[in-house]
């Protein structure tokens, strides 16, 4: 299991504006993190109609984080809100087997499932900033 392009691209997004803490551009972001600027424009329409950055017009323009603390979760839910593990974890509970109530394999993806957005939600972004920052010479965490 891993997380889709646009939600390792928008966790980076976030990543280097609250590394920066002014406002940059498409532009900056694109050549920072590696991200084409198209898509880096893409992932801003999330992240800012989530309230998770800002955006400013004109020839100073660009974005800026929006608030301090941002986790993982926030922002993974920001590009992809339906983030189940399984089909079955999904709103709906579909099962093709109309097992929801007693299917063991579900109540396991429902602990995994807690797990994931307990970490998600206790991670953040400033948290990885400062992991950085501390890492010894040659690790590369980011």
């Amino acid at each position: 299991m891993q997380f889709n392009l646009t939600t390792d691209y928008a966790i980076r997004i976030i990543y280097c504006l609250a590394e920066r803490k002014t406002i940059v551009t498409s532009h900056e972001i694109s050549e920072k993190m590696g991200i084409p600027q198209h898509y880096v424009l893409k992932i801003m329409r999330n992240l800012t109609a989530a309230g998770l950055a800002e955006r400013f017009s004109g020839i100073q323009g660009g974005f800026r984080i929006a608030r301090k603390k941002i986790n993982l979760y926030d922002v993974t839910r920001a590009v992809e809100p339906k983030m189940a593990i399984a089909r079955c974890m999904e709103p709906d509970c579909y099962c093709s087997l109309g097992m929801q109530e007693t299917c063991q394999l579900r109540k396991f993806y429902m602990q995994m499932q807690k797990t994931m957005d307990g970490m998600l939600s206790g991670k953040l972004i400033t948290d990885l900033i400062q992991e950085s920052e501390q890492a010894e010479p040659g690790e590369n965490p980011a």
